[in-house]
């Protein structure tokens, strides 16, 4: 996309009967530099989850729980919003590393209200 949606393209996803339930976004957008860019964004399109498309941290487990607290601190600043955050999950999620699959470290020190999808 060459530009942020804005009013209009909300206004044409509804006169299509289009709904954008999430977007898939980098993970510059859950720091705090560019998560109120990323809420106002979504709530424009009248999304419901905020989607972390991919990260690549360390590989050991503790990188993993860095995701984690981040996608804990954004469900913390944007579910006040109505907004549910999300981790698009790849194979790569499902692969051990130093015994332990990431998804599994994702699962257990995330939020219950967080999507892993």
């Amino acid at each position: 996309m060459d530009r942020d949606p804005d009013q209009a393209d909300a206004k044409l996803l509804d006169d299509l009967g289009i709904r954008c339930y999430s977007t898939h976004n980098d993970e510059t957008y859950f720091n705090s530099e560019k998560i109120n860019r990323a809420r106002d964004l979504n709530l424009i399109l009248g999304c419901k989850y905020v989607v972390l498309a991919h990260a690549d941290p360390k590989p050991a487990p503790d990188g993993w729980k860095g995701v984690a607290d981040e996608l804990n601190a954004a469900a913390d600043k944007l579910e006040p919003s109505g907004l549910k955050v999300g981790y698009h999950n790849h194979q790569a999620e499902f692969t051990a590393s130093m015994g332990q699959r990431p998804i599994e470290i994702l699962a257990k020190n995330t939020k219950p209200s967080i999507a892993l999808s």
